[in-house]
């Protein structure tokens, strides 16, 4: 490390040990590390431990690093599907439909169609936001739940057992439908440029 001028980062905001694996044992270490450059130290903006996505022995370390922004543009958009399946989402499209059939009437119905279609892709980009916001709320608030089971079992203090599975069940689950909209997003350039997806996705 000091030859690559390496630091350990979490020791850069806590100065102290935490565990990241519990063996079947009991045992328990830090053994996973992450190291950046020493010119880097005072980028590290912070470093937590966080509830693997699957069951697993480790626990994740995320690091949080300040570099220079670069401006993004407005990106690919493509409709997510598992929208049919919320009930509130069906509801507010039902109702730009009815909008655009009752005060667009006098209207060609092609251009009837496009208006709809116009306002409902925006209001799915809205109610997406809003919907992914809330869920990241939920998913904080479950890891904040198992951040603070796992500390009172490192002290060997007793926890409930089945409400940490449960937090675990759940937390496993988003992670589940965040990686489909990850593999998603991934397919998108293939499905709109080429004719045939690979077959590694």
């Amino acid at each position: 490390m000091n030859s690559l001028k390496l630091i350990d980062a979490w020791y850069i905001k806590h100065k102290g040990p935490q565990y990241t694996f519990t063996a079947c044992t009991g045992n328990k270490s830090r053994i996973d590390y992450i190291l950046v450059s020493k010119h880097l130290e005072h980028n590290v903006k912070n470093i937590t431990l966080k509830h693997p996505p699957q069951k697993d022995k480790h626990k994740a370390i995320l690091l949080d690093i300040i570099l220079n922004k670069n401006n993004k543009g407005p990106g690919y958009w493509e409709y997510n599907t598992k929208l049919n399946e919320d009930v509130e989402y069906n509801t507010l499209i039902e109702n730009i439909a009815n909008d655009c059939e009752n005060n667009y009437d006098d209207l060609d119905s092609r251009i009837i169609w496009e208006m709809f279609k116009l306002r409902s892709q925006d209001a799915s980009i809205k109610y997406g936001k809003i919907r992914a916001k809330k869920k990241r709320e939920y998913i904080n608030s479950i890891q904040t739940q198992l951040d603070n089971l796992n500390k009172k079992e490192d002290k060997g203090h007793t926890i409930d057992v089945n409400e940490k599975e449960k937090l675990e069940k759940n937390l496993n689950n988003f992670y589940q439908e965040r990686d489909d909209g990850y593999m998603l997003r991934s397919k998108y350039k293939w499905k709109t440029e080429v004719k045939e997806v690979p077959h590694f996705f």
